[in-house]
């Protein structure tokens, strides 16, 4: 009933996207273009040379479907005068609510179940138990946390954020137990990501929070492990000079980052394809849930080790564990006297 065109750079020049903006315009289908940022629209030049930015086999394919390059030069210039919606692919979450909200009305869609947001000064939308992170200045890589997160969401029933900054991660802290890593292209270059890691590996323990479980996805087949001399160049310079030639990070932070790099590389990367089919990448999601819940029995299985360690020491005679540390119910012996304890935290004993 309606076709909404996300208008990036290439996508003009994509043989099945101009496929069905073709369709879309022989069909006379209500489109609504969503300009995002850094596309520029097709000019008179490059319409006229459309023959030669694919193959002769897909346009071949294209004239199989019945499209021809006059039909795909004729679709591109209907587009191009669409009353268009913006998109600001690294704006707050709510914005990006608030522009989906507006492109279901302009389709006519029901919209019993959607308002828009009202913006929000505060860093914590939910308790999130996992947060997700990577390249948040690649806007490709950005979308890839962010369907990651609501596929994540949607099959372990467990509040997932997406934490862009170093700020937003720490604001999170007291809720979180894991922190998924998305690998892609450039992410190791990424002064934002640095900071976020950075301030992970360097708390530590010191505040008094968990020690977060690291996670690591491989999300881009372009990622390229790095080798011993990229992790020489970081103690030495950290990430070196930006197009400014500014220092995102300072040199100091060097032997810090490369020791936070390092960790994070030695755990094993699951497999993620965001531009894969629904299959794929809920296979994919279930072998992260799998890394998971394996994290969270490991987990679960010190932390009773540490409770009977303490039982022992403070000269508590018997105490009873239920399966779940955070439901449990323990009856403790003391002098004679029953003491009966609910839903006790972990750090309660920590």
């Amino acid at each position: 009933k309606s076709v909404a065109v996300v208008l990036t750079l290439p996508v003009l020049k994509r043989m099945w996207c101009a496929g069905e903006i073709v369709t879309a315009f022989k069909n006379r289908v209500v489109t609504v273009p969503l300009v995002c940022d850094g596309y520029v629209a097709p000019d008179p030049e490059l319409l006229e040379h459309l023959d030669e930015v694919w193959t002769l086999q897909q346009r071949q394919i294209l004239s199989f479907h019945g499209i021809s390059m006059e039909d795909v030069q004729k679709a591109y210039v209907w587009l191009r005068g669409l009353e268009v919606l913006d998109v600001h692919r690294f704006g707050t979450t709510d914005e990006l609510d608030n522009t989906v909200v507006e492109l279901l009305r302009r389709v006519k869609a029901p919209m019993k179940f959607f308002r828009p947001n009202s913006p929000t000064e505060s860093l914590v939308r939910v308790k999130a138990r996992i947060l997700i992170t990577g390249s948040v200045r690649d806007a490709e890589a950005l979308a890839s946390l962010e369907v990651f997160q609501m596929l994540a969401q949607k099959l372990m029933q467990r509040e997932c954020t997406v934490v862009r900054s170093a700020s937003q991660l720490m604001a999170y802290r007291p809720w979180a137990y894991y922190l998924v890593v998305l690998l892609s292209k450039g992410i190791l270059h990424d002064p934002d990501f640095a900071k976020t890691l950075l301030s992970v590996h360097l708390e530590g323990e010191s505040a008094g929070n968990r020690p977060l479980e690291l996670v690591t996805v491989n999300a881009d087949s372009r990622f390229e492990f790095p080798n011993a001399e990229f992790f020489k160049d970081l103690e030495d310079f950290a990430l070196g000079l930006d197009n400014r030639g500014e220092e995102p990070l300072p040199i100091e932070l060097g032997p810090f980052l490369s020791s936070a790099y390092r960790a994070l590389l030695n755990v094993l990367a699951l497999p993620f394809s965001p531009w894969g089919c629904g299959g794929m990448t809920a296979h994919q999601n279930t072998c992260t849930r799998a890394r998971l819940v394996e994290l969270s029995e490991a987990r679960r299985g010190s932390w009773n080790s540490r409770c009977q360690r303490f039982v022992a020491a403070s000269g508590a005679i018997r105490i009873l564990f239920t399966p779940q540390p955070w439901t449990m119910k323990r009856i403790w012996r003391w002098k004679g006297m029953a003491w009966i304890l609910h839903s006790c935290s972990r750090r309660a004993l920590g």
